[in-house]
């Protein structure tokens, strides 16, 4: 007699794939903005994460996944452009030493979103996505990356009113490397 049919067999389990750790909510755990912009850095991301989530940026979101570009490079260049469509609606009011903490903030939320609709979307992907968006907001607002570690020794950011008009030029779509 055939017992195929009465037990059964034992599939091979496939791996799990680790969680992710860089979560927007992990990420926002560690954050550390001054006390007196706080209230502003978190008015930030909430008009990120409400743009982010809105019928207006489905379509490009939808563009952009289709794109041949890594995850990652998605990732920053979308929080790039998210954040030049909040600089253009604010009139340039962003304070620009938030750009970068909310960017961070809101590559994670980006991911996390990914996730949620099935996309793989890992930490190294999270990572290559923060360093896209760092690296592409400092070259809008003229600095190189040879410059970060003069500028953190004087005391962080560039000048007030330097990265606003860079950052708020039209988005641009992430370039292909």
């Amino acid at each position: 007699m055939d017992m195929d049919g009465i037990i059964q067999r034992e599939q091979p389990q496939q791996p799990e794939k680790p969680a992710r750790q860089a979560t927007s909510a992990a990420v926002r755990g560690q954050m550390q903005v001054p006390p007196e912009q706080a209230e502003t850095f978190e008015k930030v991301v909430a008009a990120g994460r409400k743009l982010l989530y809105s019928e207006q940026l489905a379509p490009d979101i939808q563009e952009t996944l289709a794109s041949d570009a890594p995850m990652g490079e998605k990732l920053g260049g979308g929080v790039v452009s998210l954040l030049a469509i909040l600089m253009t609606k604010t009139n340039g009011a962003i304070p620009p030493q938030l750009l970068i903490p909310a960017g961070v903030v809101l590559v994670t939320e980006a991911g996390d979103m990914l996730e949620e609709a099935g996309a793989e979307v890992s930490d190294n992907d999270v990572a290559e996505g923060v360093a896209v968006m760092v690296e592409t907001l400092l070259q809008r607002a003229g600095v190189s990356l040879d410059q970060v570690p003069q500028l953190l020794q004087q005391g962080g950011a560039p000048a007030q009113g330097a990265v606003p008009p860079a950052a708020a030029e039209a988005p641009q779509p992430p370039q292909e490397v």
